[in-house]
């Protein structure tokens, strides 16, 4: 987030209320500690100190906005698992941000998707990844400003840019909800703390029951084992941890972008000693500012019980041990994609209330585009 944005939106949000300006205040406080903390010569000291910056920053604003929240639903956003205490908030695929995703020139072919299919979203992850060469995005600001769009990262891949792994794992996450399906973000590590982000995808094989798969959008590749059936992250971690790599086959794309080469199979089956589930996949769709709780990746992610987390306390909302809370079968009647062609009018977008006597600061949109 930009600092000058979040302050401008500070001062806004402090006018709502003395609850709203008292977390806003906490929480401009721990945003410039993590500025401060720039010059500490101990990277990792200050790393340690921005996460607790960071995890200040986030529980204030999360609090704040729980007691009052000028931007007020027009609809719940969807929950997609019916069957556990774990919520996932995924994407409508007839959002006006979905329909404009289907409507660009370049993905006009997502309208003939078969969704649920692994030859539909390894052909559509290999498609992705030849759109740009692995790398660091030249302008972070930019990118979170933007809040991960997919379309202008598809702009800026084609003026130069380079991904890692998070933002091409939301790309293809993205491509996937617009096509009508369901897709999330894992979090993974690797013994000693390097850390690297897949995808899983919910697939329906005609004859198989559904199940969750990893596709891994930076390196180009699914998995499968001895036997042929595709791989969750939970199967990969597990095969990690018991030291069984090689027993895992790697399916990798065609594109000449594609990071998996045969060298690498250890190294990235290693990853996934540590795994995280986030539970918000809606992000792109729900017209809130990038760093407002119900878009943030904010308390959204679950850790499996005996892997050791790196990621910030502010991100983890608790710990899974039971494989069926995190491996349910999406909810048919939370969306229904039949209708991809056309697209009725309903959102379930947010609007900004006046405040009493001051008027309205700023409004966020929830108009439908033109598509």
């Amino acid at each position: 987030m930009r600092v000058r944005d979040f302050l401008l939106r500070s001062v806004a949000a402090m006018r709502s209320g003395p609850a709203m300006a008292g977390a806003i205040q906490v929480a401009v406080v721990a945003l410039l500690t993590t500025v401060l903390l720039e010059g500490v010569p101990d990277p990792r000291t200050a790393q340690r100190a921005r996460n607790l910056a960071s995890g200040i920053t986030a529980r204030t604003l999360d609090l704040g906005l729980r007691v009052y929240d000028p931007w007020q639903p027009v609809a719940p956003p969807p929950n997609c698992n019916c069957s556990s205490a774990i919520p996932f908030r995924c994407a409508d695929p007839d959002s006006a941000y979905n329909r404009r995703v289907r409507s660009d020139p370049r993905l006009v072919w997502l309208r003939d998707v078969q969704p649920h299919r692994i030859e539909s979203y390894a052909a559509m992850m290999d498609w992705l990844r030849s759109r740009f060469e692995h790398g660091a995005y030249s302008r972070p600001s930019d990118l979170s400003s933007a809040g991960f769009h997919l379309l202008e990262m598809l702009d800026a891949a084609e003026r130069g840019e380079r991904f890692l792994c998070g933002a091409v794992a939301k790309m293809m996450i993205q491509l996937v909800q617009a096509a009508g399906g369901f897709g999330r973000r894992v979090s993974l590590a690797d013994p000693e703390g390097s850390g690297h982000v897949v995808t899983e995808l919910w697939i329906e094989e005609p004859g198989e029951p559904g199940r969750w798969v990893v596709f891994d959008p930076d390196y180009n590749v699914w998995f499968s084992d001895a036997s042929g059936r595709p791989l969750s992250a939970l199967d990969l971690h597990r095969h990690a941890i018991s030291g069984t790599a090689e027993e895992v086959t790697a399916h990798a794309g065609t594109s000449p972008n594609t990071l998996y080469a045969e060298p690498l199979h250890d190294l990235l089956l290693a990853h996934f000693d540590m795994v995280a589930w986030s539970s918000l996949a809606n992000w792109a769709s729900v017209e809130l500012p990038s760093w407002h709780p119900r878009r943030h990746p904010i308390r959204r992610t679950w850790v499996w019980d005996n892997t050791r987390s790196i990621l910030p306390s502010s991100y983890v909302r608790g710990i899974v041990s039971d494989a069926e809370e995190i491996y349910f079968t999406p909810c048919r009647d939370a969306l229904d994609s039949a209708h991809l062609g056309g697209g009725s009018e309903a959102q379930s977008g947010y609007w900004m209330r006046s405040f009493p006597g001051r008027g309205t600061p700023w409004q966020v949109s929830t108009q439908p585009s033109a598509s």
